[in-house]
């Protein structure tokens, strides 16, 4: 999802175990938002396993955005801590349930 600032980055929600209590951190979040032409979307509630409010998130940089799930997957750029679900990863179905990811430039599963 280009915008008219250049690059988008989305940071959905883990949900993979019970517990889970992983997160990016707001200071890594605030720092790819500073960089030119970049914007960042977190998924609203993911601190909150680490005690991190949401608005935290969005005090880091005006640049930072809190957003829904679809709106985090819809980037240019979506960064996970690993690779969720089928029902996480593509929920529209694009890749047909598969992870991908990419190895000196070209996409695998």
């Amino acid at each position: 999802m280009a915008n008219d600032h250049g690059l988008t980055i989305g940071f959905p929600r883990m949900y993979n175990e019970p517990g889970e209590r992983r997160a990016f951190l707001p200071p890594l979040i605030g720092e790819l938002a500073s960089m030119d032409g970049v914007d960042v979307y977190v998924e609203a509630g993911s601190g909150a396993g680490m005690g991190i409010p949401d608005d935290v998130y969005a005090a880091a940089s005006p640049r930072v955005h809190v957003v829904d799930e679809a709106t985090a997957y819809r980037q240019d750029i979506v960064v996970v801590l690993r690779a969720p679900g089928r029902q996480r990863h593509d929920p529209g179905g694009r890749w047909g349930g598969q992870a991908r990811h990419r190895v000196g430039g070209q996409v695998r599963q």
